[in-house]
């Protein structure tokens, strides 16, 4: 389960926690669209490592890393059905 962080007062600018970065800069980062990051959590393909108290996802580096697993097994033929499977025999 994600855990809840504080989150600064408004208009303070927020920090990143704990090297956790926001769903837009992670799609930033890996060429995905929000969305697709979003499906991808819903899926049950990623998970984020923090939520904000407002409900604001935040993903740590290990995603980037999924998220580029995910897209070379995409790359290799495989489905997000398919992906999800594999993921879920690897718990």
């Amino acid at each position: 389960m994600a855990k809840t962080v504080d989150w600064p007062a408004p208009g303070a600018a927020p920090a990143r926690t704990s090297g956790c970065v926001k769903a837009g800069e992670l799609a930033r980062r890996t060429g995905l669209t929000r969305q697709a990051l979003h499906l991808y959590v819903q899926m049950g393909l990623l998970r984020p490592s923090e939520l904000t108290k407002g409900g604001q996802r935040l993903f740590g580096e290990e995603a980037v890393a999924r998220v580029q697993l995910i897209r070379k097994l995409c790359a290799s033929g495989y489905t997000l059905r398919d992906i999800r499977e594999i993921f879920l025999k690897d718990r």
